[in-house]
C-alpha cells in the first residue's frame, strides 16, 4: 500500500559565442550547470483514503563569462582588441522548491481532494556590467568636439596649426583620428554601485541581488456522481503570491504610489491643472527586510472556483461543460527588471564635465588598457531617500505598485456524438476571458490638458490645427504669413496667451510650431513645455510633461483579453489499422497588447518596430483593444496513424519466426 520514487538530472553544456577577432577567445562563453531531483511517496491509508506527496528541487545554473574582468579604456569607433569593455560576466541561479501533496476520500457516489503546492523561488544573480571605471578616447566629448586644434581653426594654438586648413567636408574625420592618434581619455565615466547604508562598493565588485518569491495554494474539490449517466465536479483554488523582495534588503522603491501618482495626474489633467503640480518621486529603502513596504501589496483575494459537468442523456451523446478561474504568477522577473534599470539611488553613472580642453592636459593620456586618467570624477555620496533630478530629461522605467494577480476566466461546452462504425464527432465552444491582465503604459505620458473655459482637451485642440493647417496648404517651410489667415481657437489662446506677436495671434503661432516639427508632433509640445519655444504655457514650462521623467514605463495590471473559438472535431478510432483525427477551429482573440512582461518596460519596441505591449494613450487604455497580434481565425489540423502490413499476422510476411518479427 505504499510506494516511493526518486529520480535526479543534471546538465553541463557549454555555448561559446565568436571572438572578436579570429585566433582570440570567444567574447562570451555561456555556461550552463542545471540540476533537478524529485521524489514521490504514494500511500493507500485505507480503502476509501489515498495520499500522493511530491517534493521537486530544480536550479537553472547560468553563467555568462564575459572577458571584460577589470576597468578599460577604449577608443571611439575602434573595435577593442580583445574584447574588453564589449562582454561582461553575469550569473544567474534559481533554485526552486515545490511541495505538492493530494489527498484523496471516496465516500459512496463522492471522490473528496484536497491538496496544497508550495512553491519558494529564490533567484540570486552577479552582474559586472556596471562595475568598472571606464575611460573613453572620445572626440565629441572636448572642446569643439575636437576640431578646436585642427589647421584652419580660429583655437588652434599647437603646432601644426599653420598646416593647410582642413576642408569643411572632412573636418568630423580629422576631428576623430586626431584625437585617437594623440590617444585623449577625454570621457572617463564612474560607475559606482552602493550597500544600503550608501556607502559605495569597490570598483570591479559585481552588484549582486537575491531576489525571491514565495507561493502558496490550497484547493477542494467533489466529484459527485448523481446517477451513472451524470457527474458534477466543483471545487475551489486559493492562491497567495508573495510581492517579490530582495533577500538581502539591497531593495529600493518610490516613496509614493506611482500608480496613485498617475491617477493623480489624470484628475490634475482633466480639470486644468498642470502637470508641474504632481508631487515629486523621491526613492528609499523597501521591502520586508527593511520592515517597509514592498515593491507592491499582497493580493489575498484569489479565491478560484470551478465547476464541470459530465452528462450521457443517450447511448450515443455526451455533453461536457465547465467553468474555472485561474490566476497568473508574475512578480520575480518585473523585481529582477525593475533593479537592473530603476533602483535610483543603488548605482550611478557620472563622467567628467563635457567640452573640456582635454588636449591640452598630459594627464589625460592612454597609458595601457586598463590605467585611468586623473580626471576620473569621484563617487558621489550615497544614502537614502535619493530624489531623481528635475527636468534632466529622465527615460526609465518603473513598477506600478497598484498591481494585482492577473486572471482569466475559462469556459467550454462540448457536444459529442458517436455516428457508429468507429466513427465520431464533436462539436465544442472555448472562451478564455482575461482580467487585470499586464500591459505596458507610459505613466508620465505628457497630460492631454484639459481647458476649462473652453472645455476643450489637448488632443482635440492640437488636431483642429494641424488639419486646419493641412487644409490651407501650409506646410513645414511655409512663410510666418502663411498662417496669418487661420482662424483662433479658445483653447490655444486661453492656455497660450504668451505665444502671439510677430503678427501672429497665439493659435497662428502655436499651428507654424507644429507644422515646422511635423509629422513629429510631440516634437512641438515639448519644445513649447520645456524651452518656451515659442512660449510656455500659463503655467510656466512643465505643464504638460513630468517634470523628472520625459518618460517612465511601467507594467501595469490594467488590461483585458477575450478568446471565442468554436472546434469541430471528426474522430475514427483504431480499426482495421487506421486512426485519425481531423480538426477545425474558427476563432478570435482580441487584447489590449500582445507583447509578453519579460523584458524592460521599453523592450517589445525592438519586436520588428511592433509597439502592441504598450499603450498609445496612457489616459485612454481601451483605444488599444483589438485583434490579438497571434489571432488565427481559421485552423485545420490532422493527424493519424496507419498500421503498415508487414509481420506476422500481416499480408505479407505472416509467416515469419518471432526474431525476423
Amino acid at each position: 500500500n505504499h510506494s516511493f520514487f526518486a529520480r535526479l538530472g543534471k546538465q553541463d553544456d557549454t555555448i561559446n559565442t565568436a571572438p572578436q577577432f579570429e585566433t582570440l577567445d570567444p567574447l562570451r562563453r555561456r555556461l550552463f550547470n542545471n540540476s533537478g531531483g524529485a521524489v514521490g511517496y504514494d500511500a493507500v491509508l485505507s480503502p476509501t483514503l489515498t495520499n500522493s506527496f511530491r517534493y521537486g528541487f530544480t536550479k537553472i545554473d547560468e553563467n555568462n563569462a564575459g572577458l571584460t574582468n577589470g576597468n578599460y579604456t577604449t577608443f571611439r569607433f575602434i573595435s577593442p582588441y580583445e574584447g574588453q569593455g564589449s562582454s561582461f560576466t553575469d550569473t544567474r541561479a534559481t533554485p526552486t522548491q515545490n511541495f505538492v501533496n493530494d489527498l484523496s476520500w471516496f465516500k459512496g457516489r463522492h471522490t473528496m481532494k484536497a491538496g496544497t503546492n508550495i512553491r519558494f523561488t529564490r533567484v540570486p544573480k552577479n552582474r559586472f556590467q556596471s562595475s568598472y571605471l571606464t575611460a573613453t578616447v572620445n572626440p565629441s566629448w572636448v572642446a569643439g568636439i575636437g576640431r578646436r586644434n585642427m589647421p584652419g581653426s580660429a583655437f588652434c594654438t599647437v603646432p601644426g596649426c599653420n598646416l593647410p586648413a582642413v576642408a569643411t567636408g572632412g573636418q568630423a574625420g580629422y576631428a576623430d583620428a586626431w584625437l585617437n592618434i594623440i590617444g585623449v581619455l577625454s570621457q572617463a565615466t564612474q560607475r559606482a554601485n552602493y550597500n544600503k547604508d550608501g556607502t559605495p562598493q569597490a570598483p570591479g565588485s559585481p552588484v549582486a541581488r537575491e531576489i525571491a518569491s514565495d507561493e502558496y495554494e490550497w484547493y477542494i474539490q467533489d466529484a459527485w456522481q448523481l446517477r451513472p449517466n451524470l457527474t458534477i465536479t466543483a471545487g475551489v483554488r486559493y492562491s497567495l503570491y508573495s510581492p517579490p523582495y530582495e533577500t538581502n534588503g539591497l531593495q529600493v522603491a518610490p516613496t509614493i504610489s506611482m500608480g496613485q501618482w498617475f491617477d493623480q495626474r489624470v484628475a490634475n489633467m482633466q480639470a486644468g491643472i498642470p502637470s508641474s503640480a504632481s508631487q515629486i518621486v523621491t526613492f528609499d529603502l523597501a521591502g520586508p527586510k527593511n520592515n517597509k513596504p514592498g515593491f507592491y501589496a499582497w493580493d489575498k483575494n484569489n479565491f478560484a472556483p470551478r465547476l464541470a459537468v459530465a452528462w450521457t442523456p443517450a447511448e450515443r451523446l455526451v455533453i461536457r461543460g465547465g467553468y474555472s478561474k485561474v490566476f497568473d504568477r508574475v512578480g520575480v522577473g518585473l523585481a529582477t527588471n525593475f533593479d537592473e534599470g530603476f533602483a535610483f539611488g543603488m548605482s550611478t553613472q557620472i563622467s567628467s564635465p563635457f567640452g573640456g580642453a582635454y588636449e591640452t592636459n598630459p594627464g589625460a593620456r592612454f597609458v595601457n588598457i586598463t590605467t585611468m586618467p586623473p580626471t576620473m570624477p569621484a563617487a558621489p555620496a550615497g544614502g537614502f531617500p535619493q530624489t531623481p533630478p528635475r527636468r534632466a530629461g529622465i527615460i526609465t522605467q518603473s513598477i506600478d505598485d497598484t498591481l494585482v494577480t492577473p486572471s482569466a476566466h475559462m469556459t467550454s461546452a462540448i457536444i459529442g456524438y458517436d455516428l457508429s462504425r468507429n466513427y465520431s464527432m464533436e462539436v465544442g465552444y472555448v472562451g478564455r476571458f482575461g482580467r487585470d491582465m499586464l500591459v505596458r503604459r507610459d505613466l508620465a505620458m505628457p497630460l492631454n490638458l484639459v481647458d476649462p473655459a473652453s472645455r476643450t482637451d489637448y488632443f482635440t485642440a492640437a488636431q483642429a490645427i494641424i488639419r486646419a493647417a493641412q487644409a490651407a496648404g501650409i506646410g513645414a517651410n511655409s512663410a510666418a504669413g502663411a498662417y496669418a489667415g487661420l482662424p483662433a481657437v479658445a483653447y490655444w489662446e486661453n492656455i497660450f496667451p504668451g505665444a502671439a506677436g510677430a503678427g501672429l495671434t497665439a493659435t497662428q503661432a502655436i499651428t507654424r510650431a507644429f507644422m515646422q516639427n511635423g509629422p513629429d508632433w510631440i516634437t512641438a509640445l515639448y519644445d513649447m513645455d520645456t524651452a518656451c519655444a515659442p512660449a510656455c504655457s500659463k503655467f510656466g514650462p512643465y505643464a504638460y510633461f513630468a517634470e523628472q521623467y520625459d518618460s517612465l514605463a511601467a507594467i501595469s495590471s490594467i488590461g483585458r483579453a477575450n478568446y471565442n473559438g468554436i472546434n469541430l472535431t471528426l474522430r475514427r478510432r483504431f480499426s482495421d489499422g487506421v486512426q485519425f483525427d481531423i480538426n477545425y477551429t474558427l476563432a478570435k482573440s482580441e487584447d489590449m497588447g500582445s507583447q509578453v512582461e519579460r523584458g524592460s518596460g521599453f523592450g517589445n519596441f525592438s519586436n520588428g518596430g511592433s509597439t502592441t505591449g504598450f499603450l498609445f494613450n496612457s489616459f485612454d487604455p481601451e483605444l488599444n483593444y483589438g485583434t490579438s497580434d497571434f489571432d488565427v481565425r481559421h485552423q485545420v489540423n490532422t493527424n493519424w496513424l496507419a498500421e503498415l502490413p508487414f509481420g506476422q499476422g500481416k499480408r505479407y510476411g505472416g509467416g515469419v519466426s518471432n526474431a525476423v518479427n
